[in-house]
């Protein structure tokens, strides 16, 4: 006959505990990286975006832009947008007022600055341009084609956005063929 004390009674609950919890941590780690976006920096999300045929989403912001911040908190935390974002596009943050490394744009070496002034002068629509904070650009590394959309934006509109880009490219792709 067995005999459990209540010192091995409890121990053994301990044990389960513990195991389950491991568990459930595990579990929720696992799905927490399909419900958040993983931002790459600029040389990162270029060779990932040419190599996977995929539009780069760069967000030029600041660390004193409040709005970048709320941008941050609500729209990049709406589950659609993570989804659309996870799916076709390589996501970049970039913060031109400090970062001081070089970055590769094509054949060229090129600092924060001279990258969003890039991006933004390639714009299919340059009259939006001009840089505050945030600024997104949509960039096309395979057609060197760029749309930027300066300021916040809502969920709402954002993910419009993020659907516009996905169906030019599927255009683009169709008059490929």
């Amino acid at each position: 006959m067995l005999y459990w004390s209540k010192k091995n009674i409890m121990k053994s609950r301990l044990f389960l505990l513990t195991i389950l919890t491991s568990t459930l941590l595990l579990g929720f780690k696992s799905s927490d990286s399909t419900n958040t976006i993983t931002w790459y920096n600029w040389d990162e999300a270029y060779s990932k975006a040419v190599a996977e045929n995929k539009i780069i989403l760069l967000e030029v912001v600041t660390a004193v832009c409040p709005y970048c911040v709320k941008m941050d908190n609500e729209t990049y935390k709406d589950p659609k947008i993570i989804q659309l974002i996870n799916q076709n596009f390589v996501p970049c943050k970039l913060n031109p007022k400090i970062e001081k490394d070089n970055y590769k744009l094509g054949d060229q070496t090129v600092n924060g600055t001279q990258l969003v002034n890039a991006l933004s002068q390639n714009s299919q629509n340059a009259e939006l341009s001009k840089l505050v904070f945030p600024t997104t650009i949509f960039y096309f590394p395979v057609e060197k084609q760029s749309f930027v959309e300066p300021g916040y934006q809502p969920a709402d509109v954002y993910i419009y956005m993020l659907y516009n880009c996905v169906k030019y490219k599927e255009k683009l792709a169709k008059k490929k063929k």
